[in-house]
C-alpha cells in the first residue's frame, strides 16, 4: 500500500548509525523510506483515509540485541533486535490535519535468510492543526 503523495522525510541524517546497522543486518537500507511505507500501513489500520505529509526523526533510544557467539572472537550473530526511536509526523485524516509525536520500536527477528520486522507504534502526543482546506 503506497501513498499517492510524496512524504517529506526530515532529520534522518541523525539516523545514519541506525541506517548502517539495519543495512548490515540485511533489514532495510533506508529508515526514512521504510517508515514512510510502514507507518502508512500501521496508521491506516485506524483511519483508512489517512495520509502522511511528513516524518521527522527526533532521536533514538537504547538498542537491545540478542544472539549467539561465533567462532570469531568478539563477533556475535544477531538473532533479535529492538530499536526504539522518536519521530514527529504530520498526517491528514477525516479532512483534518494532526501533528503526532510517536515512539516507534522496531523489533526484528533474524533467522537464516528470513527476516521478520514488526513495530510497536505509540502516540505520545497529538496536536490538532486544523481542517484540511481551511484558510487559517
Amino acid at each position: 500500500m503506497t501513498s499517492p503523495r510524496q512524504i517529506a522525510v526530515v532529520g534522518f541524517e541523525k539516523a545514519d548509525a541506525i541506517n548502517l546497522l539495519l543495512e548490515r543486518l540485511g533489514l532495510v537500507a533506508d529508515l526514512g523510506a521504510f517508515l514512510s511505507e510502514h507507518l502508512l500501513g500501521v496508521l491506516r489500520q485506524q483511519y483508512s483515509d489517512l495520509e502522511i505529509e511528513s516524518i521527522e526523526f527526533i532521536e533514538s533510544g537504547n538498542c537491545t540485541a540478542d544472539g549467539m557467539e561465533t567462532t570469531i572472537p568478539h563477533v556475535v550473530c544477531v538473532r533479535t533486535l529492538s530499536l526504539p526511536f522518536n519521530i514527529k509526523t504530520v498526517v491528514t485524516a477525516r479532512m483534518e490535519r494532526y501533528s503526532l509525536n510517536l515512539t516507534v520500536i522496531l523489533n526484528a527477528t533474524l533467522t537464516g535468510n528470513k527476516h521478520d520486522i514488526k513495530s510497536d507504534v505509540r502516540v505520545q502526543g497529538q496536536t490538532f492543526l486544523g481542517a484540511v482546506g481551511s484558510s487559517c
